[in-house]
Formats: structure tokens, C-alpha cells, sequence
């Protein structure tokens, strides 16, 4: 990991911006239509992303990178929207929501 985080220091230019963007919740919600139908156990991720989160401090501490914005946002997954979302919303873009003989 940390060879990679090197690699793409090298190959940023001197003004350019790594986003690392990482779930941090163990239990993020899934919500419907109708509300919050649960949520997810993510729990096993979540010491993934500690692990390169670890790293990344790593590549902090040593200079590779500083940080300029910390930010946390809520993303909601949803399941009951109705339809096949890949059919509606890829297929027709990519051929692959119709059937071919």
C-alpha cells in the first residue's frame, strides 16, 4: 500500500490533489422508500479501511502527502427503488439491458 501511495506521489504534478475516499461506518444505513429498512453490517470492512487508514498516516507522517480537508458524508443505500436499476439506468447506454438473439 504504501508503495503504491509513493508511485502516485511521484507521478502527481507539484499542484495536484489526491481525494481518498473511505467508508467509516460499520453500519451504514440501507433506506427505502418508505424509510430506514436497516443497515448494513460492515463490520469486517470497516478494519480494512482502519488498516489503510494506518497507511496513509504512514505516507502523512513521512511528508508524502498533507491534508488539507477532512470530511464525512452519509451515503444511503437504497434497494426497493422498484425496476432493475442496471437494465433502466446502464442498459440502454451500453447495450446490455436488451436480451440479443
Amino acid at each position: 500500500m504504501v508503495d503504491a501511495l509513493e508511485r502516485i506521489h511521484a507521478a502527481l504534478d507539484e499542484s495536484g490533489v489526491v481525494v481518498d475516499t473511505q467508508p467509516v461506518s460499520a453500519r451504514p444505513p440501507v433506506v427505502g422508500i418508505n424509510g430506514q429498512l436497516g443497515t448494513l453490517d460492515m463490520r469486517e470492512w470497516a478494519k480494512t479501511i482502519a488498516s489503510v487508514d494506518a497507511r496513509i498516516v504512514e505516507t502523512i507522517d513521512r511528508g508524502l502527502f498533507s491534508v488539507a480537508a477532512d470530511e464525512h458524508v452519509v451515503v444511503t443505500d437504497a434497494y426497493d427503488v422498484g425496476g432493475d436499476p442496471c437494465s433502466a439506468r446502464v442498459g440502454p447506454a451500453c447495450g446490455c439491458g436488451e436480451r440479443r438473439g
